[in-house]
């Protein structure tokens, strides 16, 4: 649970935020309004999710 509140915290703080950590294009506003914490844009989101399976 530190890890994750560490690492959002530095996002946070850096010029990366806003940007997916998998492909560095924007994360769409809407999902950042929804949870500003996402770190995923949708379709890097949805292949974890797959692949989580």
């Amino acid at each position: 649970m530190g890890y994750w509140l560490l690492l959002e915290s530095l996002i946070l703080l850096s010029s990366d935020y806003g940007y997916c950590l998998e492909c560095d294009r924007p994360v769409q506003f809407a999902r950042l309004e929804i949870r500003s914490e996402l770190f995923l844009c949708i379709d890097c989101q949805s292949r974890k999710e797959l692949a989580d399976r």
